[in-house]
């Protein structure tokens, strides 16, 4: 076998092998079924993030409104307090007792 036969043969068997590469009778719709099934899953994603974003604002509000709830509480606490103090204090002083204390809060300070 000459060179010119060995190269002819070559050609031909990398033309062979090219052709066995290119995709044959693919359909378009099943070749990108894994694009489509991706980006549904990131649509999914990223619409549960959205719903557990929006449960989050919800619960830090319901906090929120919790929390103004208990310091409204606190406040006409005081106020009932201070009122009752006041309305004690010439019967506590007629009598030469000593007015209670201000009690003391779950994080030891005073409670004002």
């Amino acid at each position: 076998m000459d060179i010119k036969a060995l190269i002819d043969r070559q050609q031909a068997l990398i033309d062979e092998m090219a052709a066995a590469l290119q995709p044959r009778g693919v359909d378009a719709t099943l070749a990108a079924r894994p694009v489509a099934m991706e980006e549904t899953r990131i649509a999914a994603l990223e619409a549960r993030v959205e719903a557990l974003d929006q449960a989050k604002r919800d619960r830090v509000a319901s906090i929120d409104a919790s929390i103004a709830t208990l310091k409204d509480d606190i406040a006409a606490s005081q106020l009932r307090l201070e009122s009752e103090r006041k309305r004690l204090a010439p019967l506590l002083q007629a009598s030469g007792t000593t007015p209670p204390k201000a009690a003391v809060g779950a994080a030891g300070k005073p409670s004002k």
